[in-house]
């Protein structure tokens, strides 16, 4: 669809079913968020389509209409507005993006406000991130890695010297950017939980834990507070190190687990893990993650010369697999931790931290067990924590597994899903008045009758009522699940999907729209089922066979999920 002409085919509203403008973002009638493509933001922005999504905000292309430019537009998502850190965070990044002003950082262009909130005007960037790199070849040549890390420390280097330390360096906030002429180009991105040096944490004060576990340096783990230019260069010593093993140098299978390896243990070298990497490279790599910042590399710069030796031709290293990306929330840690003593801790500071993180698993894991807690959005610590070990032993390698590849835990799911349905429903009592005879519980002798001739055929077997429920292109399953809050709804969708229930895959909670497909359909039972539409603590309910749709608060248990996939 041409942006320019996205608002002269804009669909009728899914809530009210009414035309609205394309300036319109909120539904008059329901103030529901609308569909955002072809829509108008700020009196200037084209929405053309959704890059990505992430717990808190979503990242849009979109079409500069006053200067003919495509741009990345950052929103934060209507249900973490509310939370003010987020929104301090969202400002934050693009005040120290736009600080810095190198080349290596993803630029922003301009922060607007809207009917929606704050949003972040980016450059559109067009190619794959670290991450996505490493999971594509499972490691990559170390000469090619140091040329993309090196390339990293330069635009890191800027933010040093402008007074800002990143605090969530990992490989999916490296992206590798290919431009329309020219190589390909590391860009920094993601400065939401940055720290300004001169303004002493203002953001994150001495009582926080920041980052993400498997890039967290040691004293990051003490708290944020603690964070200095030498923790930007242990994450990216990190960074480096899956690079080139494929795999982090601390892994664990739970969070307190690789918190406790990164304070006490150190890594294998990287030279033993892939043979061939020069041993002086190796040993690059183990200082940046030495457990004293004081035996790091005290500077990027520093850092950067060091590498030089081992790095790449430019020519050496593969362009991107382009596609039109932009940055979305990674997800990172931001748990309490107590306030300092006022004297001397008897036990040593980093223990503590670890005991405060476990408690702060335990009280998640509570909260988000209730019946009727709303849904939310766990940051990667706590979900990282709630995960369990399996108790089988772990299988060997199959016969593709190289010589030295370690085997992690399969993930574990953080919340307990619900349990999947049977393909059964039970049916109404029959309706001729007649109670049914209760089945005797002693013996009565029956005269013995001769079995019948072979030749006669078995009696059919009953017939059984369909598992699905076919409306256009949707189906969903025929046997319901029970009544609940949204929350449990949504939950209860992503156990069909996960166990590929009767063999489909993509199952997820039906949108208004979906739903309102199915009324009138025979089959379906009356009474209100759950929609993914929420905003402001309250939830879209469609009430079928007649379609009809009311907003109810989403803790509510009022209504039964209605989980839809596409027709096989």
């Amino acid at each position: 669809m041409n942006a320019e002409s996205a608002g002269a085919h804009l669909e009728a509203c899914p809530f009210c079913g009414a035309d609205h403008d394309e300036a319109t973002l909120r539904c008059p009638a329901t103030d529901m968020v609308l569909p955002f493509e072809g829509r108008m933001l700020a009196g200037k922005f084209r929405l053309v389509s959704e890059l990505g999504r992430g717990g808190m905000g979503a990242v849009w292309r979109a079409r500069n209409v006053h200067v003919d430019r495509d741009v990345a537009l950052k929103l934060i998502l209507p249900e973490a507005l509310k939370n003010k850190e987020i929104v301090a965070r969202f400002q934050n990044e693009a005040r120290v993006a736009a600080r810095i002003g190198h080349p290596g950082i993803c630029d922003i262009l301009d922060l607007e406000t809207s009917a929606l909130g704050p949003v972040i005007v980016m450059e559109l960037l067009r190619g794959e991130n670290l991450g996505q790199r490493i999971a594509r070849e499972g490691k990559l040549a170390p000469a090619a890695a140091v040329a993309l890390i090196r390339e990293a420390l330069h635009a890191l280097d800027a933010a040093h010297r402008a007074g800002i330390i990143h605090r969530d360096l990992k490989p999916e906030n490296l992206f590798i950017h290919q431009p329309d002429t020219g190589p390909a180009v590391i860009k920094l991105m993601d400065f939401g939980i940055s720290k300004f040096i001169d303004r002493d944490g203002a953001l994150t004060g001495s009582g926080v834990l920041m980052g993400t576990p498997e890039y967290m340096a040691p004293e990051q783990i003490n708290g944020a507070v603690f964070a200095d230019a030498r923790t930007d260069i242990w994450a990216i010593g990190a960074v480096l190190y899956k690079a080139i093993t494929g795999v982090d140098p601390f892994t664990a299978a739970s969070v307190p687990a690789t918190l406790i390896a990164i304070i006490t243990a150190e890594p294998e070298p990287v030279d033993a893990r892939v043979p061939g990497v020069p041993r002086a490279l190796s040993a690059v790599i183990l200082r940046c993650l030495a457990k004293k910042p004081d035996d790091r590399f005290q500077s990027a710069k520093e850092l950067a010369d060091a590498l030089q030796p081992f790095e790449a031709p430019a020519a050496a290293v593969s362009p991107p697999v382009v596609t039109t990306h932009a940055a979305v929330f990674a997800p990172t840690v931001a748990l309490p931790l107590p306030p300092p003593p006022t004297s001397p801790p008897r036990w040593p500071a980093r223990l503590m931290g670890l005991l405060v993180l476990g408690a702060a698993a335990v009280a998640v894991w509570w909260y988000a067990g209730r019946p009727d807690a709303p849904p939310i959005e766990l940051p990667t610590i706590v979900s990282e924590a709630l995960r369990t070990v399996d108790p089988a032993p772990a299988a060997a390698p199959g016969p593709t597994a190289g010589a030295g590849a370690v085997p992690t835990p399969p993930p574990q799911p953080v919340v307990v899903p619900p349990p999947v349905p049977e393909n059964r429903v039970e049916e109404p009592a029959a309706t001729t008045g007649e109670e049914p005879a209760p089945a005797s519980t002693t013996a009565t002798p029956t005269p013995e009758t001769p079995p019948p001739a072979p030749s006669e055929p078995p009696p059919p077997a009953p017939s059984q009522p369909p598992p699905l429920i076919t409306a256009g292109d949707l189906v969903t399953p025929a046997a319901l699940g029970k009544t609940g809050n949204q929350h449990w709804a949504k939950e209860y969708c992503a156990a069909l999907d996960k166990n590929k229930y009767l063999g489909i895959a993509r199952w997820k909670l039906a949108n208004p729209a979906e739903a309102k497909s199915f009324a009138k359909v025979a089959g379906i039972k009356p009474g209100g089922y759950w929609t993914t539409a929420a905003h402001r603590g309250r939830a879209l309910v469609v009430w079928l066979p007649k379609g009809n749709q009311t907003s109810v608060r989403l803790t509510t248990k009022a209504a039964r999920p209605l989980c839809v996939a596409p027709k096989p």
